[in-house]
């Protein structure tokens, strides 16, 4: 789990993870972060 400021982010991240790109996790989920998370 991570926190980004952007979907955009988040998304570049996941799709850079070394375990995604070696197909060892096969897809990733990004969720929006809501205040009544807290």
């Amino acid at each position: 789990m991570a926190l980004f400021r952007s979907r955009a982010a988040a998304e570049e991240y996941a799709k850079s993870d070394p375990f995604y790109l070696e197909g060892v996790v096969k897809e990733y989920q990004v969720k929006d972060w809501d205040d009544n998370m807290l």
